[in-house]
């Protein structure tokens, strides 16, 4: 009887211990199956938050590698850039899996001067364990404050002070041209649902009057 005790609990031990060791594997292969369906093609994007098309993007209230960000022109490749709206990164599996895909189109943004930026709702600290263990080099600016979003009227209304998801965005994509002029958006209903990067790569190329290689 003492002796199956003393194996259960070692078992026990041993069970805990790997799932420690294995969390962030565990906790990606959880991710993985959670966000397999959530890309959409460009026409499920309907929703409409945020400044309209045609009119110049607001001024931003961000930070970004210690240091306060007002604009994304420092982020333009020449042609225009795509503004990218996300809840978080530390927490959020659909975020997570967006900017991952999008990092591995990043190389067809650039060859069209397309430029790419991030924007979350974390403090930085929170940011760049993801950012480091994934290699994400499209600059993720920080908005804890929720300045930008309410400042670029994509805040998610739906929740009040005292909520926990209160100060997130709708996720999304803003695209701007190099006159910082608003010539297209991208946002989905559902936020769980986020529009395949090539398509938003289409659409972007499209909206900025770019024609191109493939």
């Amino acid at each position: 009887m003492h002796k199956s005790i003393i194996i259960a609990v070692i078992v026990l031990v041993a069970s805990l211990a790997a799932g420690y060791v294995f969390r962030d594997s565990l906790g990606e292969a959880a991710d993985a199956w959670a966000t397999r369906n959530m890309f959409v093609h460009v026409e499920a994007a309907t929703f409409q938050p945020g400044p309209e098309i045609g009119t110049r993007l607001p001024e931003l209230q961000a930070h970004h590698e210690g240091r306060s960000v007002t604009t994304i022109e420092e982020f333009s490749r020449g042609n225009g850039t795509v503004l990218v709206a996300l809840r978080s990164i530390d927490w959020c599996a659909y975020c997570k899996r967006q900017i991952i895909d999008l990092q591995e189109f990043k190389s067809y943004f650039d060859v069209f001067g397309i430029g790419l930026v991030a924007i979350t709702n974390d403090h930085p600290e929170a940011q760049q364990p993801f950012i480091e263990r994934h290699a994400i080099t499209i600059p993720v600016l920080s908005d804890a404050q929720s300045r930008s979003f309410r400042s670029l009227g994509i805040l998610n209304t739906n929740f009040q002070p005292g909520d926990s998801e209160y100060g997130l965005p709708h996720p999304g994509a803003i695209i701007v041209n190099r006159d910082g002029i608003i010539t297209g958006k991208l946002f989905v209903e559902n936020p769980n649902l986020r529009v395949f990067s090539s398509e938003m790569l289409d659409y972007a190329k499209h909206s900025l009057g770019l024609k191109g290689l493939f």
